[in-house]
């Protein structure tokens, strides 16, 4: 193992309390041909001298209650996940801590076509099946399987094979 002197340690520290990473402060050492230890090794110095940086916690302010909010109006933890450039586990972790009532994976539109929205848009409202499917993006079928599934009565009930 080689042995370093005391000079090159408070030379790699102090390099790297000026804002360099651990590899780029061995890099540097090694361009000037000073006695250039490994990364790892810097990182290791840089600890024992108490000052190295704080790596934990999120990069950006972001709430339980904005990442609910979001799952609530419908979209999906992935993409919540992508917009805030985090990961899916964060962003489920995020919805445990604000309570968010987690919606089951297969179900994919049964929080947005609630029997409530159904009645209002389908019987009051009188918009089609196809009006409710475009604007809520998904499929007339899964419109109908909804209206039938909250015992909305169809307008026109299904035709028999």
């Amino acid at each position: 193992m080689l042995q370093y002197s005391a000079r090159a340690k408070r030379e790699a520290v102090r390099r790297y309390e000026t804002g360099l990473s651990c590899r780029a402060v061995a890099e540097r050492l090694r361009l000037e041909g000073l006695p250039s230890p490994h990364y790892v090794t810097v990182l290791r110095w840089v600890k024992e001298e108490g000052k190295g940086r704080i790596g934990r916690g999120r990069r950006i302010p972001l709430s339980g209650e904005i990442v609910r909010a979001l799952y609530g109006s419908g979209m999906h933890v992935d993409e919540i996940a992508h917009r805030f450039h985090v990961g899916t586990t964060t962003t489920y972790k995020l919805l445990h801590e604000a309570g968010a009532k987690m919606r089951p994976s297969r179900i994919r539109y049964g929080h947005v076509l609630t029997e409530g929205r159904l009645r209002a848009l389908y019987m009051e409202k009188n918009l089609r099946a196809q009006d409710i499917a475009a604007k809520f993006g998904c499929n007339v079928g899964t419109v109908y399987n909804w209206l039938r599934r909250n015992g909305i009565p169809l307008r026109r009930p299904r035709r028999r094979p």
